[in-house]
């Protein structure tokens, strides 16, 4: 039996996390990938505490997958 995962990101817009969600189902490295958002984010960046709006992108996937995702997200990820 193939070990499922869970995998999660945030990105800064809806626009942008349904672009990640579609490329990793269409690149079948996710079974699915849900949206969710609006979500107030509090985080630490440059030394200071901040909050913002960010949209939240779950991804299903399986444990043979995960690397190939990780990849796909960070070479997708708007985020530096």
């Amino acid at each position: 039996m193939a070990d499922f995962l869970i995998m999660i990101t945030t990105v800064d817009n809806q626009t942008s996390a349904r672009r990640l969600s579609r490329s990793a189902v269409e690149a079948s490295l996710a079974a699915s990938g849900q949206v969710t958002g609006p979500i107030e984010t509090t985080y630490r960046h440059l030394g200071e505490v901040s909050k913002g709006t960010e949209y939240q992108v779950t991804f299903r996937t399986t444990g043979d997958r995960r690397e190939a995702l990780e990849k796909h997200l960070v070479d997708n990820h708007p985020y530096d």
